[in-house]
């Protein structure tokens, strides 16, 4: 589910397609487009983006005339692309549902690269909820605590890089990995949560510590 703060819209993915409602619920649409698995919202430009796994695609609509297009194919989307994230810096993130690659591109299709190997995540970004437990007395990159760094650590950091409802106070500032103390393995954080905090982990998960 994604939030669109400047229609006050709620967007979200059925298994029919893509649906949209006012927070409270009422003036319910359907806007079809089956095969879709995740949806991104850039509300400060009027867009929804989203990936379809039926034909390998990320596709892009207008939120105020609902008009769509195409932005990236299969040869560079990957096969089935999964969950989408915009950084709000003019990149989107989406996973190869087939590979289970993080891949990234300008919001315009442009300068698509490949920034987390093979079987880094699961199909979904951020399907799972937590809240980082960052310092000495932890293994760095054990997220939830009970024991890792794993993929389910990993897709904490996603959670709060989304901003996901779930993402509360804690989760986002336990998430807030980067920049860090080398030499302690143990956090200092810039009061966000970003693609820096991502990659922590991710080297966290890879066997390596502090970036």
């Amino acid at each position: 589910m994604q939030l669109d703060p400047i229609g006050n819209k709620l967007y979200w993915v059925e298994s029919d397609g893509i649906h949209r409602a006012d927070q409270n619920g009422s003036n319910h649409l359907f806007f079809g487009g089956a095969g879709t698995r995740g949806i991104a919202v850039d509300s400060s430009n009027g867009l929804l983006n989203f990936t379809n796994d039926d034909n390998d695609a990320i596709w892009r609509m207008n939120l105020n005339s609902f008009g769509v297009a195409i932005i990236l194919t299969s040869s560079s989307v990957g096969t089935a692309p999964k969950g989408i994230r915009l950084d709000g810096l003019g990149r989107m993130y989406w996973i190869d549902g087939n590979t289970l690659t993080l891949r990234s591109a300008n919001v315009n299709g442009s300068d698509v690269t490949i920034v987390a190997p093979t079987g880094a995540f699961s199909d979904y970004l951020g399907i799972e909820t937590g809240f980082f437990r960052c310092g000495a007395t932890n293994p760095f990159g054990d997220v939830n605590g009970v024991g890792g760094p794993n993929f389910a650590d990993i897709n904490i950091v996603v959670s709060c890089f989304q901003g996901n409802a779930s993402c509360g106070n804690v989760e986002f500032n336990r998430s807030d990995l980067s920049p860090c103390n080398s030499a302690a393995n143990t956090c200092q954080g810039d009061g966000k949560v970003n693609f820096q905090d991502i990659n922590q982990a991710v080297n966290a998960f890879q066997g390596g510590g502090c970036l």
